[in-house]
Formats: C-alpha cells, structure tokens, sequence
C-alpha cells in the first residue's frame, strides 16, 4: 500500500472517530423533560425479577412524556455500601446518593421473596426528587416474570411507575394473567418541574461501540498493510546486500551499482512501514478494545431488552465499591453469584 494512501486513510479514519463520538453525545434531555434515574433493585433473593423489573422501569420512563431516562453504570446497593448508609436507609443516605449522582430525581427499590406465599415476589419501589417528600410504591407479583420485556412485567412497570408520578400510560401494556398485585401504597407525587437539573446521558453508546470497533478494524487492516510492505522492502534490501561485495558498508553511500541504490532505498521504506504498521496497529487494537468494552457494559440497550429471552440462570455480578470518606478512599472488587 502506497504511503500516501495509508495516510490519508488514518486522517480520514480518525475524522470519522471524532464525529461519531460527537454525534453519539449530542442528544442530552431536554429542558421540557424531567431526567430521571433508575438505579437497580436491590435484592439478596431474586436476582432475576429485579433484574426484569428494573429495565421494565426504565422502558416505561423512556415511552412516559415529560421524563427521560439518564443512565449510570453505579447500582442503588453499590452506592448505598460506597457511602456507608444504614441497612434501611434514612433521609441522609438518600440524599448523598443524590449528591453523587448530581440528580435532582431517582427511582430506588428493594425486593424480596415472599417466605409465607411461595412462588411470589414483593417490591417497594420509591421516586426520590430534591425537595419533595419522597414517594412509594408497593406490589407483589408472581418470581416467574424473569423477562423485561414480558407484557406481564411491562404491566407492573406502568402501575409502579404511575402510583410514584400520577402518570397516565402512554401505551396499555396488557393485562397480566399471573401476576397477583396488591393495592399500591403511595401518594400523587407533584408535577415534573418545566426546568430540571441533573446528571448527563449517553444515548449513543452503542452506536459509539460499534463505529469504534469498525475504526479499529480499518486500522488493523492498515497496520497490517504495512507490516506487508515492511516484509517485502526487507527482504528486497537483503537480496540486494548479498550482490553487494562485504567491504561495502554503507549501500547508501556507494551509488556506483545498481543494487546498492535498490538496497538504500528499500532499507529507508522498511523502516517507514514498519514504524507506520506498529502505529497503526497500537491505535487499531486501543479502538477495537473500547468498542468491546463499550460493548460488554452496556446493560441499558432497549432494543437488546426487547429481543432478550426469558432469563433461567442467575449471572455473576462484578462490582466496584468505592468508599469516600473526607481524606482518603478504597476501591473494593465484589462478586456476586
């Protein structure tokens, strides 16, 4: 490959990195919509139905008007173990959280197995807004709803979601035939505010994932072009050194035959390509290992909700527990199974 051509390739590539990265974060809420946290369900016992209901929350705020999701990678039990809340936690706790999270409203819950009914599940979800008394909401349910995108769970979603906000559905999910509600315990929350404050979302993280992972194939594939070329201009400049008597030391010096001119030039073009392939092949594996883990980390993609089956086994969780205090911090590794 011409060393122009690779060149101007990397510009280009490099170019379209940055306006995809510009693109990807260039849709923030609005400032008619109110942002929202959902942070996970907190659960010692079912895993899966918090798993479930958690993204049920978070599709139902995403079709609710007048609220946008915002999105963070940190769990309600993650933060709460971080900042040293109580095992209920008080009115300080939540509003640390807050703090941390710079939101001015989240939604929270815990849930349960039911140890007197077998088979159910219950949860009590809170909508937690800066200034405003706090508000809950309560509903028990059958443990095999496991699927996010289940009508039934979808269902219980829409009344948790409407019991904190006093929010109409905008799309009826249909009735559920195995869930066993009970009357929600809450009170009529007050209308979203017209110019909220909080955290910052990202919309575009898949998107960003997989037009890394397409920058670093091309510079791969151009890493590699060059590690060709290397090779053969190498090779070509041996072949030529060994037409060349042995008390010639420097061909670039000696320009009186043919093969010392062949043998300079090719030795200079080895040593350009081979500094260009690894160049290329650093920032190509550097891109390729940011999409995977653009990838790998992205627990909120409502499209994979949708086409994700019922979930029958529970995963390990890796966690990161950062404790802040006022002069020092740690930074614990938990793993749940």
């Amino acid at each position: 490959m011409p060393r122009s051509i690779a060149l101007t390739l990397g510009v280009f590539v490099s170019f379209a990195w940055c306006l995809a990265a510009r693109t990807a974060q260039a849709d923030p809420p609005t400032a008619k919509t109110v942002p929202v946290y959902v942070l996970a369900i907190w659960t010692e016992d079912a895993d899966d139905q918090a798993e479930a209901l958690t993204r049920a929350l978070r599709w139902r705020v995403q079709q609710a008007p007048g609220w946008s999701l915002l999105e963070t990678s940190q769990s309600f039990e993650t933060l709460a173990i971080a900042l040293k809340c109580p095992a209920t936690p008080d009115a300080a706790c939540l509003q640390r959280i807050a703090d941390q999270l710079k939101a001015d409203h989240y939604i929270w819950g815990t849930m349960e197995r039911r140890r007197s009914v077998p088979g159910q599940v219950e949860t009590e979800v809170h909508l937690w807004s800066r200034g405003q008394p706090s508000v809950s909401a309560h509903e028990t349910f059958a443990d095999s709803l496991r699927d996010a995108s289940d009508g039934s769970t979808r269902g219980i979603a829409t009344r948790l979601f409407g019991a904190l906000t006093g929010a109409e559905p905008s799309v009826a999910p249909p009735p559920s035939p195995i869930a066993a509600p009970e009357p929600a315990e809450s009170r009529r929350a007050p209308e979203p505010p017209s110019a909220p404050s909080g955290g910052g979302s990202f919309p575009g993280r898949s998107a960003l994932a997989y037009t890394a992972l397409a920058l670093g194939a091309g510079f791969l594939a151009v890493g590699g072009a060059e590690a060709a070329d290397w090779l053969g201009d190498s090779t070509g400049s041996t072949n030529d050194r060994q037409q060349i008597p042995r008390s010639v030391t420097d061909v670039c010096a000696d320009m009186t035959r043919p093969q010392s001119l062949d043998a300079c030039t090719k030795g200079k073009d080895a040593v350009t390509a081979s500094t260009l392939a690894w160049i290329f092949s650093g920032v190509g594996a550097v891109l390729a290992g940011t999409g995977v883990v653009l990838l790998a980390t992205d627990h909120h993609s409502t499209e994979a909700e949708s086409r994700e089956g019922p979930r029958t086994a529970t995963k390990a969780r890796f966690e990161l527990l950062p404790a802040i205090e006022p002069r020092s911090g740690s930074l614990d590794v938990r793993v749940r199974f």
